[in-house]
């Protein structure tokens, strides 16, 4: 958390320096077109019919831990380097709900999701009006005016209290009603939305489907899932296709091959089993091996080490050659946003 002054001092730089990136979208790109399942199932296209390839990087924590030069900086680096898709989450995994952004505000009010916490106004340089989710609101601009897709994931699957431990902030009585409160706002953006968030659906299949519904009546009115393009990050070593291959609104299925040895985790053959799979969707990893990352989470010296950009290279390859519609790259810096002890600044990289 920063001071009061520190905040304010960075609204007024952002604004200040914001006239490098945050250009008219004639500069950078013309309007996102919708995307949408192809005519094979195989792949996802545009809405035109030109073939679209899913190109992902992860950042998690996007929303929650940059400020908007932060963001636009990232996002810039990102679309030069030619990726298509910027993964991140809503409610975020780390103290998401209880730590507050970089312009010290929260998502919700009283942790409920039928109250998000807006605010009238959006001037960032007014803390009483520019508000969390109006911070969303600019970063997802941002990346559409690069041509860059926004894979939002609404919540983390911590907030479900998928594990014990985990408080229970959206349940099946909420859900439905902070999906339209989301789809409504994000209707005319180039999102994809990707509900779960690291969690298998097990015992809480009902909730994600008040959520994917939600979700579809607030960007068209009512539950018409040809509208919206949607998948399931699950954790790892599992897929979107064990509890909702066969569900109307989940559009094409998700791996998460995870961060072990490849002799273990074997994502071809997972990407393969879901390829094969009737009715026929497409696939993609969600989440394979990031890079810097330890792998197996046993990163010493005597363990397995961590992984390099020829890991992530050889598991790109390995996907997209089992017919996957795409992959998504992670580094286990970047996806936290990370900033080094005592710094306020993540760096993109």
């Amino acid at each position: 958390m920063t001071t009061n002054g520190t905040r304010h001092g960075r609204r007024l730089a952002g604004a200040l320096l914001m006239g490098l990136f945050a250009l008219p979208s004639s500069v950078w790109a013309a309007a996102l077109q919708p995307l949408k399942v192809g005519a094979n199932h195989r792949f996802l296209v545009q809405a035109d019919g030109t073939p679209f390839f899913y190109l992902a990087d992860t950042a998690w924590e996007l929303f929650h831990r940059t400020d908007r030069w932060q963001a636009a900086e990232y996002l810039e680096k990102r679309a030069s380097q030619g990726f298509t898709v910027i993964q991140a989450v809503a409610l975020a995994e780390v103290d998401g709900l209880s730590t507050p952004n970089m312009y010290g505000d929260l998502p919700l009010v009283d942790n409920d999701p039928t109250k998000p916490a807006v605010t009238p106004g959006a001037n960032p340089q007014s803390p009483q009006e520019y508000d969390y989710w109006d911070h969303v609101d600019y970063i997802v601009e941002q990346a559409n005016v690069r041509g860059l897709y926004v894979a939002l994931l609404p919540t983390w699957g911590s907030w479900l209290g998928v594990k014990g431990d985990d408080p229970k902030i959206v349940n099946a009585s909420n859900a439905q009603s902070y999906g339209e409160f989301l789809g409504r706002r994000y209707r005319h953006q180039g999102i994809v939305w990707v509900l779960g968030g690291d969690r298998t659906g097990d015992g809480f299949e009902d909730v994600w489907r008040a959520l994917a519904k939600g979700i579809a009546i607030g960007v068209v009115g009512h539950e018409d899932y040809n509208a919206v393009l949607m998948s399931f990050h699950p954790r790892g070593g599992h897929s979107s296709s064990t509890w909702f291959h066969n569900d109307p609104w989940l559009s094409f299925n998700m791996q998460q091959t995870s961060h072990g040895p490849a002799a273990t985790t074997q994502g071809w053959a997972k990407i393969g089993a879901d390829y094969d799979r009737q009715p026929v969707k497409p696939v993609v990893d969600g989440e394979p091996l990031y890079e810097d990352h330890p792998i197996g989470f046993r990163g010493g010296s005597r363990q397995n080490g961590f992984s390099s950009d020829a890991h992530v290279r050889q598991r790109a390859y390995w996907h997209v050659f089992a017919g996957a519609c795409g992959f998504a790259y992670g580094n286990h810096a970047i996806w936290r946003m990370y900033a080094p002890a005592g710094s306020t600044r993540a760096t993109a990289t």
